[in-house]
């Protein structure tokens, strides 16, 4: 980042820029003048004859001081961003194809995650999603992990961020995608994720690093989500949820669209069933999605629950196959592992000697709530009183620190 003739290239793309707007359509000006150093270079003529810049983008581009851009590369240098520019070796090539590709990305993390040659897939859907979508999103996003797809998401609550953190601990790489610049501080709450993000993949953003987000941010945030991927994955999205506005820019540039169904009786999957009606591939697993790929995944990941042993099911209060009437020795056998599981709970206890005080009081209160036995989300909320946005991301904060761990049924006990 701090060879000269880099410097000297991205300042010209941050002023072009800031002359055409973001999400402005720029394939046009790239192909008549070949770079935004030649628009830069460009007398006042050649531009108006070009017809590709209104009056107001004109008057702009008169304006042929460096200042602002060269304080934004000097400001990307002092933090550590990379500048991604169409002329660099790491722009995704995917997104260059599109019409309204932006003529600068700020990065935080390994820019090679970019243009990797991995397939990237979306995964998005609802900020206050159910928990039978968190538990698809995890199974989904581990497995398109595992299976060597780069899993790209947007940060939000939700499943975003259910996506990003499932991809990380099965070891994957993921990219996400914000509607404001690397260093505003949105979803402060969020910001441990981030961190992680940023050292197992990318986080990514067309504006200035202190950029806050604004009307239109996230709708044209949407369109690098779509226009890097190979494909994206709408899991659980109401009638206005804005993962539609995603899932349009991915028919737009005629990218492949996924979807999971759901109840048709509620409101929260009524934008996922409406993509399916209009012609989304459906989806059941990750395998589904890399297979159409070509790739292959070590573990299936099929929703099929009467393919799964009883014992996954044991201490759930769901019965997916409805439930029977439960012979006397599983009885016992329940009865014995739960004695069990109480005399080792305090060797367990004595084992752990986390210093719960450095968490947030958030994850203090979640980690107080657990033990040795597996709990679920549903019942920690109960215990904690805590809404289940605020579990999951303190359950991604302890998780972090290597706390506690996820077991079978997304059941959460104390490492």
């Amino acid at each position: 980042m701090r060879g000269g003739a880099f410097v000297n290239t991205a300042r010209y793309w941050i002023w072009l820029q800031g002359v055409v707007g973001y999400g402005a359509k720029v394939d046009g000006i790239i192909d008549e003048f070949g770079s935004a150093e030649s628009v830069y270079n460009a007398d006042i003529d050649r531009i108006k004859e070009s017809g590709l810049f209104d009056r107001k983008k004109t008057e702009k581009a008169l304006d042929k001081s460096l200042d602002a851009a060269d304080k934004i590369v000097a400001e990307c240098e002092k933090r550590g961003y990379k500048i991604i520019t169409p002329d660099s070796p790491h722009y995704p090539e995917k997104l260059r194809l599109v019409g309204d590709f932006p003529l600068v990305l700020y990065v935080c993390g390994d820019e090679k995650t970019l243009g990797s040659d991995k397939i990237h897939v979306g995964v998005i859907g609802s900020r206050h999603p159910s928990q039978y979508g968190l538990d698809v999103t995890e199974t989904m996003a581990s497995s398109l992990a595992e299976g060597d797809a780069v899993v790209v998401s947007g940060g939000a609550l939700g499943i975003d961020s259910s996506a990003h953190v499932s991809a990380m601990k099965s070891g994957g790489k993921t990219l996400l995608i914000l509607g404001c610049g690397l260093g505003y501080p949105y979803l402060a709450e969020n910001e441990p994720m981030r961190r992680s993000v940023s050292e197992n993949g990318a986080l990514v953003s067309e504006y200035p690093p202190d950029t806050p987000p604004f009307a239109s941010s996230f709708t044209k945030r949407n369109r690098i989500t779509a226009g890097i991927c190979d494909g994206v994955l709408v899991i659980e999205a109401g009638k206005r949820s804005g993962s539609l506005s995603t899932a349009n820019a991915v028919i737009r540039y005629n990218r492949d669209l996924f979807v999971v169904t759901g109840d048709a009786r509620g409101n929260s999957f009524l934008g996922a069933n409406e993509l399916a009606k209009k012609g989304a591939r459906i989806v059941f697993s990750a395998d589904d999605i890399l297979s159409f790929y070509g790739y292959e995944i070590r573990n299936r990941d099929s929703f099929n629950f009467s393919m799964l042993g009883e014992d996954i099911f044991d201490g759930i209060d769901v019965f997916p196959n409805g439930r029977g009437k439960e012979p006397p020795e599983k009885k016992r056998k329940r009865k014995t592992k739960t004695k069990e599981k109480t005399e080792t709970k305090q060797e367990t206890e004595e084992k752990n000697e986390i210093d719960a005080a450095a968490f947030s009081p958030e994850a203090q209160l979640v980690y107080r709530s657990l033990g040795s036995s597996g709990v679920l989300i549903d019942d920690i909320a109960r215990k904690t009183q805590l809404k289940i946005r605020n579990v999951l991301i303190a359950l991604t904060e302890l998780e972090m620190a290597d706390a506690i761990e996820c077991g079978a049924g997304n059941e959460y006990r104390i490492k």
